[in-house]
C-alpha cells in the first residue's frame, strides 16, 4: 500500500507507478490552499494564521497555506504584519 500526502505533481507519479505494479494507493494531494484577505480584516490575525498555516508540520500538509490573495489597499501592511511574525521566529 502506498499512502501519500502531497502535491498533485507528485501524486500524478506516484499514482502512475502504483499503477504500472498493481499496487494499491491513497493519495491525498492539495493544491495551492490561498489565504484571502480582504480589507476589512484584522491583519495580525491573518499574518499569525497564514505564517501557521505555511509552517505547520513544516509546510508538508496537504492543507499548508501556499498562496496568499489579498486586496491592494492593506498589502503593504500584511507583508509588514508577516515580516515580523517572521523575524520573530528567527
Amino acid at each position: 500500500m502506498i499512502n501519500f500526502t502531497g502535491s498533485v505533481e507528485v501524486g500524478r507519479k506516484i499514482g502512475a507507478l502504483a499503477g504500472k505494479h498493481i499496487k494499491p494507493s491513497l493519495l491525498e494531494l492539495g493544491g495551492n490552499a490561498p489565504a484571502v484577505v480582504l480589507d476589512s480584516a484584522d491583519l495580525k490575525l491573518a499574518a499569525n494564521n497564514i505564517v501557521f498555516g505555511g509552517m505547520l508540520h513544516s509546510g508538508h500538509i496537504c492543507m499548508s497555506t501556499a498562496r496568499i490573495v489579498v486586496v491592494d489597499s492593506v498589502a503593504d501592511e500584511l507583508v509588514s504584519e508577516l515580516e515580523a511574525i517572521v523575524k520573530g521566529m528567527l
